[in-house]
């Protein structure tokens, strides 16, 4: 594919996404697929993860960087604000299990679990490289795990 340039930086068209890729319906999947996960937040991070495993989420992400997309506030991120869906399920469901958090510590948690998603899904085998090791669906699962039980200890107790 060739590159296009205009004359601002900000708009240099070096890939194009496929239009599913940005639809509207992502976020509504991606809360649908939450609902129907077993009630509890470690089960909603996997959501996250496995939506960020598909390569082409992981390219739209790097080209939303890239670009300048992520701050225009037409992007779809910012039009249709999936991760304010998400807390609101989240902020429900504790508030159904008998605990009050502050709003602002639950998306705080929120925006960290989902920036150790991105991360990690788009950097696990450099990441594991840089220690020695090779990335591996054990490794993998032991991150998960321990991510999810660090959110889950910031959270008060009922």
């Amino acid at each position: 594919m060739r590159s296009s340039r205009t004359t601002s930086a900000r708009t240099t068209r070096w890939w194009s996404p496929p239009s599913r890729c940005i639809s509207p319906s992502n976020a509504e999947r991606g809360l649908k697929r939450i609902l129907k996960a077993p009630a509890n937040p470690e089960a909603w991070l996997e959501v996250a993860f496995d939506d960020l495993a598909d390569p082409l989420t992981g390219r739209l992400l790097v080209w939303a960087m890239l670009t300048g997309r992520l701050e225009r506030d037409d992007f779809v991120i910012l039009r249709d604000r999936g991760l304010q869906q998400t807390v609101n399920v989240l902020e429900a469901y504790l508030f159904a299990t008998g605990v009050k958090p502050e709003r602002d510590m639950l998306e705080r948690g929120t925006m960290i679990g989902l920036c150790a998603a991105i991360g990690y899904s788009l950097g696990r085998t450099a990441l594991w490289g840089s220690l020695g090791r090779r990335a591996n669906a054990e490794r993998d699962a032991a991150f998960r795990k321990q991510l999810a039980e660090t959110l889950l200890a910031s959270l008060p107790k009922p």
